[in-house]
């Protein structure tokens, strides 16, 4: 029988996008024969005013931090619980979507969801299944878990208290980790090995913020003769064309490189990635076991980053937040820099590889 499989996310920060991919991806692999469909019913529901909420979260995120920190805290409030559910053109869709598809199981990337769907059943049993995939890590804001779902999937241990602290039954959690995609856990790949001697330094470099500072960022790059660059300016045609005009002296190891839908291939064919502290980001370093180099200022949680809380010290073997601007610079030259010390396989980064598409 073909299981009908609904995952929903809403495109206000990339890694809610992302998980909901990868889960998509993965299973395909494990089941070909379910029809698996990933929906953003906020784009569906509000078309243009939706775009314009995205654009207004992104830009407040990236420019204004600390007001997005309080929009955040102003989430935890119990009683910002009652306007969760009260999407009433997103209620709608949502109930149209269900009634057409009869999905065997709902998945949901993005916390409101569950708190629509409380609202569309109430005491009600659902018949389908209700996983809710928790993008944020450590910092978890409690919208996540104050809607009822039959299983919380988080990325780790640490998020996994969180939830049994504010009330989650231990056994409706599961820490199976952050949803990446199965070309990270494909064993077929050729590995990497750290550079030696005069070997180049593959560094990609993924432009999400900070699109005005790239190229200064990018001269001190190529200042570093063992340096082989991948830069990726995303959907920016005049960005990318700016980048290969600033860099034409230095074709021979740079390549710059517009949107792209092979970043898992890319992570994994370059010892070193400097981007945005994007929880979605991170986790996929993670899987690739390679060194992240955050840009500085990037702890905003929520903020696009899925929650991701870098006020910690770098864990599991990879990350590292740059001490100033030209820092990215210095490590390259160091006599053990990130790009050697810390594309070495650690093993829970060998853990989070194999484990990738499972989550």
């Amino acid at each position: 029988m073909q299981k009908k499989i609904l995952i929903l996310t809403a495109g206000f920060g990339d890694g809610h996008n992302a998980a909901a991919r990868s889960l998509r991806d993965a299973i395909k692999l494990v089941d070909e024969e379910a029809r698996t469909e990933v929906l953003d019913l906020f784009a569906d529901s509000y078309g243009a005013f939706n775009t314009f909420a995205r654009k207004s979260y992104l830009g407040i995120v990236q420019y204004a931090p600390k007001l997005w920190g309080g929009i955040y805290s102003l989430m935890e409030n119990p009683l910002f619980e009652k306007h969760l559910g009260g999407f009433t053109r997103l209620q709608t869709m949502l109930e149209k979507v269900l009634a057409e598809t009869q999905p065997d199981c709902v998945v949901s990337a993005y916390p409101v969801y569950a708190h629509v769907l409380k609202k569309i059943y109430g005491d009600n049993e659902r018949p389908f299944r209700f996983i809710t995939v928790v993008t944020d890590s450590i910092t978890v804001n409690s919208a996540w878990y104050r809607a009822p779902s039959d299983i919380f999937c988080v990325a780790n241990d640490e998020t996994a208290e969180v939830l049994r602290k504010n009330g989650v039954s231990p056994k409706q959690i599961k820490a199976l980790g952050f949803p990446v995609s199965p070309v990270f856990a494909d064993s077929t790949l050729p590995e990497l090995p750290p550079p030696v001697g005069d070997e180049p330094r593959r560094v990609l470099y993924l432009i999400n913020t900070g699109k005005k500072k790239a190229g200064k960022a990018i001269d001190r790059l190529i200042e570093v003769d063992k340096v082989h660059l991948t830069i990726c300016a995303g959907r920016d045609p005049a960005l990318r064309a700016q980048l290969v005009e600033r860099t034409r002296d230095h074709a021979d190891r740079v390549r710059v490189l517009g949107w792209t839908n092979q970043i898992p291939e890319l992570m994994m064919s370059h010892h070193l990635v400097i981007s945005k502290a994007g929880g979605a980001t991170v986790q996929e370093a993670i899987a690739s076991a390679l060194s992240d180099d955050r840009e500085p200022g990037d702890s905003r949680p929520g903020g696009g980053q899925c929650g991701t809380d870098f006020r910690r010290p770098p864990r599991r073997g990879c990350g590292k937040k740059p001490g100033g601007r030209r820092a990215g610079g210095k490590c390259l030259r160091r006599p053990c820099p990130p790009v050697e010390r810390m594309a070495q396989k650690s093993p829970a980064g060998e853990q989070a590889r194999r484990g990738g598409a499972h989550c």
